[in-house]
């Protein structure tokens, strides 16, 4: 890029309309919306402010080169989504300076422009935008607009230097990561089949009244507790209960509630009850209370009035593990991709999700990801060369686990070894894999006994006993970051402990701020850290920490990929977890394929060895992918 161009705006918002009621897209498109004044600042060049009409603001923004520079902001999904979807302006990359500093800090400096420059000592953000509250441009007086331009510039030149104490501390290729993070929000490619989705909201809405009438059971029977509470009694049922950790009683104590929420063994249990009248009652309190999938329509049918594309926004390292959250309430990274045969309904999320004309829509998924990766980091080279040589690791497993040969034909013998395969490479126990296993899957369970799932993980740390040994160093890791030790470990490649941080082949970091030891009742020696996904303290253990390392080194692998695709001219519209999406043109679809699923097979320089593979398919909708 020619140079850096630093930019913020400053917009008209009030109690009634703002970034807590609406997200950027409905923000920025409402009639209300009104750009009070901007600042640029090329390279280290004086910041500059303008505040004028919408047109006149444009015509001042154009006289920068945007095409040949890097525009940088802080939170940029929302002054790039400005610049790009309000003025029509594009850039030649983008740079957020929050997304930078995510994965650094963790919990102990904060987010905000204001705490961090406070952290690396660059300055004093103002507070004039607090006085600006329900102010127009047209309210401003001369010299309230002049502070107001004053402070906007200086938050400029704050976000100029965050981005100078930043720049070494992240990697290359995150860079061009949070590019295209950006790039997802501010240039979507991706349209809505929006009258798709009226009619999913109209059949859901249809279903949950054909519930309520089934049961015979008003709406605010289910939706209260105690109401819900005496239904169940009048039938001879026990509400189930639990104590609440959130919830304390007058002597601090954890308090006694209902247990009502759907993973909550008691609830699990009335959906499997005997009397099917107490099965239908707890689906319907399920179906009742749930208002996510509603709520999702909705938000979405109104983006989908708002614009021809839709934004796909996703939060760089929201996750402990530095892995992509959804933002804006769409959660775009939990597309449910079944469908509900026992409800009738089919998830119509994916489906609407469509290409523009003249183009498909390529979906890619990185496949057993985190199973490669385990086997890969711990040594564990019999596994290693099962995946490189394209074998079946699930029928590998259910032949010793059930002494004979088993193929892709044997459904439940595979998908017990496919349970084991996934699950005990964490050190998961045999009460957990019982439980896992009784959970439907494609129509597929195994209802084993508790000393038959005993001898699974009997058998799976016998054979893997690489990955056994991985969960030894996890510990060892653990104990050095509580006690300021240096220690080094991993066999595929090196993961090094630096304070409370694990230092990943890619240069990436794992973040366990707060790591303390502590004792629980009987003794025991236990560690926990202050999450910065969830901001609670959580409990970490070897198997805890091998499942992090795992799934934070198959996303800096995914990462680069992605990257890599983009190098070569593809547009990624959007990310799923371990799948990416691509939107390209007909006429060159399948080269596009085939070159991009070379991309997904391949790993960086530090993961050489890692036996990675992918599959995936392309069509008009993501849905139909």
């Amino acid at each position: 890029m020619k140079q850096l161009l630093v930019i913020d705006f400053e917009t008209a918002y009030s109690p009634e309309y703002g970034l807590k009621k609406f997200n950027y897209l409905e923000y920025v498109k409402d009639p209300r919306f009104e750009v009070i004044g901007v600042a640029v600042k090329v390279n280290d060049g004086p910041a500059e402010w303008f505040s004028g009409t919408d047109e006149a603001t444009r015509q001042w923004l154009l006289q920068f080169d945007w095409a040949g520079s890097a525009v940088v902001a802080h939170n940029g999904h929302f002054d790039f989504f400005i610049l790009c979807q309000h003025f029509g302006i594009f850039a030649g990359a983008y740079i957020d300076t929050l997304s930078m500093a995510r994965p650094l800090h963790g919990t102990q400096v904060g987010g905000s422009l204001d705490k961090l420059v406070k952290h690396y000592n660059l300055g004093e953000k103002g507070n004039e935008v607090v006085q600006a509250i329900g102010k127009w441009r047209k309210d401003f007086s001369p010299s309230e607009l002049r502070a107001y331009g004053e402070y906007c510039k200086n938050d400029v030149e704050l976000t100029y230097k965050l981005l100078l104490a930043l720049i070494g501390r992240t990697p290359n290729v995150e860079m061009k990561v949070i590019d295209a993070i950006m790039r997802m929000v501010c240039e979507p490619k991706l349209t809505l089949d929006v009258p798709m989705l009226k009619q999913a909201l109209e059949r859901l809405r249809k279903r949950k009244a054909q519930i309520l009438d089934e049961v015979g059971i008003s709406k605010e029977d289910l939706m209260s507790n105690a109401k819900f509470a005496g239904v169940l009694e009048s039938l001879g049922v026990t509400p189930p209960t639990k104590y609440s950790l959130k919830v304390k009683d007058a002597e601090g104590n954890p308090k006694l509630s209902y247990a009502f929420a759907k993973t909550d063994p008691g609830m699990v249990e009335l959906l499997e009850h005997e009397d099917e009248r107490i099965q239908m009652i707890a689906a319907a309190r399920i179906e009742t209370k749930s208002t996510g999938r509603e709520g999702r329509l909705e938000k979405l049918i109104i983006a989908g009035g708002l614009s021809d594309q839709l934004p796909f926004p996703l939060k760089y390292a929201g996750a402990h593990t530095n892995r992509y959250s959804g933002d804006w309430l769409w959660n775009l990274q939990n597309l449910p991709r079944h469908i509900d045969v026992k409800r009738g309904l089919r998830e119509p999320l994916r489906d609407a999700l469509i290409a523009p004309e003249g183009h498909s829509i390529i979906a890619i998924d990185s496949s057993q990801i985190e199973a490669r990766v385990n086997a890969w980091l711990s040594g564990e080279e019999q596994l290693n060369e099962l995946f490189a040589q394209g074998g079946d690791p699930y029928c590998a497993f259910a032949e010793e686990v059930y002494g004979r040969r088993i193929t892709k034909a044997d459904i439940t013998e595979r998908f017990v070894g496919k349970g084991c395969v996934l699950g005990l490479g964490f050190l998961m126990g045999h009460i957990k894999l019982q439980a896992t296993l009784k959970k439907p899957m494609n129509g597929v369970s195994a209802d084993l006994p508790l000393d038959e799932c005993k001898r699974l993980v009997d058998t799976y740390r016998s054979k893997f006993k690489n990955i056994a040994g991985f969960w030894k160093e996890c510990r060892e890791a653990i104990y050095s970051m509580a006690n300021g030790q240096e220690y080094s470990f991993g066999t595929g490649a090196t993961i090094r402990v630096e304070g409370e941080s694990l230092v990943l082949p890619s240069g990436m970091r794992l973040l366990y701020d707060g790591l303390q030891e502590e004792y629980d009742d009987n003794g025991r020696l236990n560690y926990s850290f202050i999450n910065r996904e969830t901001r609670t303290r959580t409990k970490i253990y070897n198997g805890k920490l091998c499942e992090n390392i795992v799934q934070s080194v198959a996303r800096d692998i995914i990462s680069w990929q992605m990257v890599q695709a983009i190098k070569a001219g593809y547009d990624c519209v959007g990310m799923v977890h371990d799948e990416l999406i691509f939107v390209v043109p007909d006429e060159s679809l399948e080269d596009a394929f085939t070159e991009l699923e070379g991309i997904m097979k391949k790993t960086p320089k530090w993961a050489k060895g890692c036996p990675v593979s992918c599959e995936g398919a392309y069509a008009k909708s993501y849905g139909e992918t």
